[in-house]
């Protein structure tokens, strides 16, 4: 309900209010303008009790009676049907409240469950989740594991060759030693030659002293050229230079072609002897590099062996990892399948849940549409309750008239009275003096009680009135369709007509 509907309907009730009150004023006011004349005709009638009075006639007394009756029968009657219609309406809206409030209890305890459902719904989802990645890790792990192990193998394939290539190297060292054995007797075969051609040469130089002179000048340049040799070649040791000399002065002992034989084989030899040397260098080099990788390969066996505990120590722990991790992978897909008939049967359970969601919203909507018919058929009933309202407020204000009307009468008839008495002035004491005087009083005074009655019943009206406009509010605010919030205004805006 919007503020401005509130406040159009709270003015027109307050101006309402504001004229009542006004015209309750003017009521009272007019009553004891009315009270104070007909108190003031009284005492002069008791003053001018000697004159004579011609009284009312009994017929017009039993009228006035009557109809004083016929309208407090008439008023109590409208109190009751009043009071009878406010029960009923309150009691139709304290029921349509329950049944707002359960209507709003049950949608809450659904709306609660629904939400509740979904919570636990999404925490075995998330649960599900999380153990599928779990998973996924695991299998990465192994696929590692797997990885590492292939890399052992290829270690181990790789260390056993070269252990292989660590024995075809022995092998071959082994080879190279006796080859090596081989040249040292061959190298000391030759210096044995060597030290028989010297002997053999010094007896042949004691032999022939005469050829020595002529051999000398050929045996310094044969020196000559040897030291050049010797020079271009300092690897040369003294042994040989000994036998190319030796061997020099045999050639040339002998003959000359001797001599050029034995420097063709001398050449030979050398030749030979260089290429022992560098093979011998070559074999030394060798050697001390075989030495080297051997040492190296020792070095490097002794760490691969030193990797390879390791690595079955490694090899060892990953079989024993491997076993607990398959256990555990075993216990995580016994929970996984428990958590899948779980989640089956939150499924199957949410399932249920909305079905009954549904069928409780199809249970609200029919409830809805209950409530919206009993909406209606309350405007409907409010309406006429109104009608009713305005009703006997027309029939109230028609009694008013007519009590107005019997007022102003009373009032000419005492008028009348009162210059009847001051024109004749006549003095009597009578009995029928004293009863009119007295049926006087007593009309006055049921006229006061009139009067008091009367400002009751509007009081009370305008009591009801403002109840009522309450009453219509709320029910604006709950929503139920008031096409006749128009009475309100108009019955608090109609004046009752003062004669």
């Amino acid at each position: 309900m919007d503020i401005s509907v509130i406040a159009n309907d709270s003015s027109p009730s307050k101006t309402t209010e504001n004229s009542d009150r006004v015209d309750n004023i003017q009521v009272v006011d007019d009553d004891e303008e009315e009270e104070e004349s007909c108190t003031s005709d009284i005492n002069r009638l008791k003053v001018l009790g000697e004159d004579q009075l011609e009284l009312p006639s009994e017929d017009e007394q039993k009228v006035l009676g009557d109809v004083v009756r016929q309208q407090r029968d008439e008023l109590d009657y409208y109190q009751r049907q009043l009071a009878i219609n406010e029960h009923k309406y309150l009691t139709d809206v304290s029921d349509l409240r329950s049944q707002l409030q359960s209507s709003k209890k049950m949608y809450d305890t659904a709306k609660n469950e629904k939400e509740a459902a979904f919570m636990r719904y999404v925490l075995k989802e998330k649960e599900i989740l999380d153990l599928n990645t779990e998973k996924k890790k695991l299998m990465d792990s192994l696929k590692e594991k797997d990885k590492q192990i292939a890399r052992l193998k290829a270690n181990c394939k790789d260390v056993a060759s070269c252990t292989a290539a660590l024995e075809t190297k022995n092998k071959e060292i082994k080879e190279y030693k006796v080859i090596i054995d081989l040249l040292k007797e061959d190298k000391s075969k030759m210096s044995k030659d060597l030290e028989f051609w010297k002997n053999k040469h010094e007896h042949e130089s004691k032999c022939s002293l005469e050829t020595e002179s002529k051999l000398l000048h050929e045996i310094q340049e044969l020196q000559n050229r040897l030291e050049s040799l010797t020079k271009q070649n300092e690897s040369f040791n003294e042994e040989s230079n000994l036998e190319k000399i030796i061997l020099n002065s045999k050639i040339y002992l002998d003959s000359k072609k001797c001599s050029e034989q034995q420097l063709e084989e001398m050449n030979k030899l050398k030749n030979v002897i260089e290429e022992l040397n560098n093979q011998l260098t070559k074999c030394t080099s060798t050697v001390n590099s075989l030495e080297n990788e051997n040492i190296d390969l020792k070095t490097y066996m002794k760490s691969c062996e030193i990797k390879t505990n390791e690595l079955l120590m490694f090899t060892e722990s990953l079989s024993s990892r491997n076993a607990s991790l398959q256990s555990e992978c075993l216990n995580l897909q016994t929970a996984l399948d428990k958590l899948q008939s779980d989640c089956d049967v939150l499924k199957q359970k949410n399932n249920d849940l909305k079905i009954a969601f549904r069928s409780q919203e199809e249970s609200m909507a029919k409830e809805k549409e209950l409530y919206d018919c009993d909406k209606k058929e309350l405007a409907s009933h409010l309406a006429y309750k109104m009608q009713m309202i305005a009703d006997l407020k027309t029939t109230l204000e028609r009694t008013q008239d007519d009590l107005h009307v019997s007022k102003r009468k009373f009032k000419t008839t005492v008028s009348e009275l009162t210059k009847e008495l001051q024109k004749k002035n006549i003095v009597d004491t009578s009995v029928e003096m004293k009863m009119v005087l007295d049926k006087m009083v007593k009309l006055q005074q049921e006229n006061a009680r009139i009067c008091e009655k009367l400002d009751f019943v509007e009081d009370h009206n305008k009591h009801l009135l403002c109840e009522l406009k309450k009453k219509s509010s709320i029910m604006q605010k709950h929503g139920i369709p008031s096409s006749k919030n128009g009475l309100l205004s108009g019955l608090s805006e109609q004046k009752p007509e003062r004669y």
